[in-house]
């Protein structure tokens, strides 16, 4: 059964370098694929049930995996042939742990967005107010950002090399960390705070002691899809000192993502968090206008009509291109929970209509293309033969199956869209720093990606990355870097270098 997954399931590359390691392993027992989410699910349970007196036996983690992998779906899978909502709650529920972010572009785009943080005014404010300090002096796990960046990359890289040279991902996080120049003392907040130990695993996870304890937690869909404990802390303390990367994906994102998370959690009341929350919407969207400017020179943004405006404006001739940009994510708890109601609820007022009643994302599009279509919007006295409304966010959940034609069922009740309008396109904002780069350099135009999407009047299920993906295989395009941040991974390679530098001149 194993071997018939493996070929419908993996890609050729896989199944190659698969093939060469179990040769290179001939003899040893037999080895396994499993999927992230499956892997991260294993283990919070291996971790949960004690072990003082042995090790566990190799065939622990078969016999774990038989037993749970059923749980990271839905048992009943019958809801899935009526409508699209119930294919997203059972997508979303892991689609980040399937589908893991490219590690490059998520550094640089963080980067960038750290150093715009320092500079905005009303956050500058806020955490004066706060935290009674300046942007530049916020600590992540006890370390200024100069010191934080560079031990976990150090950590990433020792990993990675340990997975490659040894298959393990244990390494020597004292020696990482004297070789970064990060003191004893600041190590050792840096550990509390993104490590655990074995001990304080079966705390977090729930320790498990007899069946029923296991059902309980297999038949808990949220706890099953949870990936925040090992994003919190992705590191184990294992009991001879050396240190566990549980995985990796996890620990680079506390440099990236987890940036946004860091300010959040030290802003104890609602009120600043809600403004940083908006504050970090501004730099975003900054953000999303300066990429797309960096391509498309003649850009206009933050158009102006009525009660709204339009982010970012593209204009080709016939054919207007309005694009809303929209930050932060969905919480992990209605993710994970495979609620259709709960997700559906959020979604609404994530990209809909916020609690307020401020219109968002999806609300705010169906109004600039009424606007466009009675020519209200500053500085535009022209119709178009074509509207192509856009949403840019940041949450990975965008690209789950469906998503993109959900939320185009949402935008049709709000707008009238006739053949003037064009269905909703959904670009997360990885994919978007993907597309740019080959539509400057003319491979492919905006109009001809956005319509491979539509069928009919209808949005295809795929994100648009696997659309591209496909688009770039027929026509054989090599990959384009991202020159628009290509500044600020030097920058973040000068600062690994620097940190290492005694090292590196040895």
């Amino acid at each position: 059964m194993h071997e018939s997954l493996e070929k419908a399931m993996l890609s050729d590359s896989i199944r190659n370098k698969l093939r060469r390691e179990r040769k290179r392993r001939e003899g040893e027992p037999p080895s396994i694929v499993f999927s992230r989410s499956g892997a991260q699910l294993n283990l919070k349970l291996l971790l949960a049930v004690p072990r003082p007196d042995k090790p566990y036996r190799p065939t622990t983690v078969g016999a774990c995996a038989l037993h749970a992998n059923d749980f990271i779906e839905s048992p009943e899978t019958e809801q899935l042939r009526h409508g699209l909502l119930p294919v997203i709650t059972e997508f979303a529920a892991s689609w980040e742990a399937q589908n893991p972010r490219e590690i490059g572009p998520l550094l640089r785009r963080s980067y960038y967005i750290y150093h715009r943080l320092q500079n905005h005014a009303g956050i500058r404010s806020l955490v004066a107010a706060e935290l009674s300090s300046v942007v530049e002096d916020v600590r992540f796990a006890g370390l200024p950002f100069s010191s934080y960046f560079p031990l976990l990359f150090g950590f990433y890289t020792a990993a990675r090399d340990a997975v490659v040279r040894q298959a393990t991902s244990i390494v020597d996080g004292v020696d990482i960390a004297n070789k970064a120049h990060v003191s004893h003392e600041d190590f050792t907040t840096f550990i509390l705070s993104k490590a655990r130990t074995l001990d304080e695993a079966r705390v977090d996870f729930g320790q498990i002691d007899t069946v029923q304890d296991f059902r309980r937690r297999v038949e808990d869909s949220a706890w099953t899809s949870d990936m925040l404990p090992f994003r919190k802390k992705p590191l184990l303390i294992l009991p001879d000192g050396h240190h566990l990367v549980v995985d990796m994906t996890c620990l680079i994102e506390n440099a990236s993502a987890g940036i946004f998370w860091t300010f959040m959690e030290q802003l104890t009341s609602a009120n600043a968090r809600h403004r940083f929350s908006a504050y970090y919407g501004n730099v975003f969207e900054s953000y999303a206008q300066e990429l797309v400017k960096h391509y498309f020179p003649s850009m206009a943004q933050n158009l102006s009509f009525g009660a709204g405006d339009i982010d970012i404006f593209l204009d080709d001739g016939s054919i207007a291109m309005p694009i809303e940009v929209k930050s932060g994510f969905i919480p992990q708890r209605v993710k994970g929970a495979r609620d259709q109601l709960m997700l559906g609820a959020e979604l609404e007022k994530k990209y809909v209509v916020d609690q307020d009643g401020s219109p968002k994302g999806v609300r705010q599009l169906a109004a600039a293309v009424r606007a466009l279509r009675e020519q209200r919007v500053a500085g535009i006295a022209k119709k178009y033969v074509r509207i192509y409304p856009v949403l840019v966010a940041e949450d990975p959940i965008m690209q789950t199956v469906g998503m993109n034609a959900y939320l185009n069922q949402l935008f049709e009740r709000e707008v009238n869209r006739g053949t003037d309008v064009a269905p909703l396109t959904i670009l997360q904002i990885d994919e978007i720093e993907q597309v740019l780069p080959h539509l400057k350099a003319g491979d492919l135009s905006f109009r001809e990606v956005l319509d491979t999407r539509f069928v009919g009047e209808s949005v295809v299920a795929q994100p648009m990355h696997t659309t591209f993906s496909e688009i770039a295989r027929e026509r054989n395009l090599k990959v384009r870097e991202d020159t628009f941040l290509k500044s600020h991974g030097d920058e973040l390679i000068e600062m690994i270098t620097s940190a290492y530098a005694p090292l590196l001149k040895k």
